[in-house]
């Protein structure tokens, strides 16, 4: 990470310390801060939206945050009732945790009677690969892939009873 990159980071990070120090006091709060900043920039590199920064910093600097509580209250030094609710809201709520589980496992289960090479395509498109890295990996030309990824298409759609 070039030292412009560190720099800005650090600065970003720095901007949740208000909310920190309210509840942690300053002491605690740079401690937050400086874990934080070492986690974002071991992590950074896998935000694969730029607009999703300040999501991305805020998440880390809460889970960060609540790790500290957490062993503090090991050490019993904090209260936890009042802490939370003040930390931004991070992620979806168990509801939609739960609905993407049962989504994911109805996907697998309609993947898995897919022909071997509509599923190893459709799962490689799934998880984000462009179609010239799935042509190269499966040593594929551009019909093929068409119509492998149509077949696919259309099995989904028949099993999840959506009309094409």
């Amino acid at each position: 990470m070039e030292e412009r990159d560190w720099l800005q980071l650090n600065s970003d990070i720095k901007k949740f310390g208000g909310v920190v120090c309210r509840q942690l006091g300053a002491t605690e709060t740079e401690d937050v801060l400086q874990e934080a900043l070492m986690v974002a920039a071991r992590a950074i590199h896998s935000l694969r939206n730029p607009a999703a920064r300040f999501a991305f910093l805020s998440t880390i600097v809460r889970r960060c945050a609540i790790v500290h509580i957490q062993q503090a209250i090991q050490r019993r030094r904090y209260d936890t009732g009042d802490v939370l609710k003040f930390l931004p809201a991070d992620g979806p709520n168990p509801e939609q945790l739960a609905i993407e589980r049962e989504l994911t496992a109805r996907l697998g289960r309609i993947l898995k009677v897919l022909p071997p090479r509509e599923r190893e395509i459709l799962t490689r498109s799934l998880d984000g690969q462009s179609a010239a890295a799935i042509k190269k990996a499966l040593h594929l030309n551009n019909g093929q892939l068409r119509n492998c990824k149509s077949r696919a298409k259309r099995c989904l759609m028949e099993r999840l009873g959506v009309a094409a």
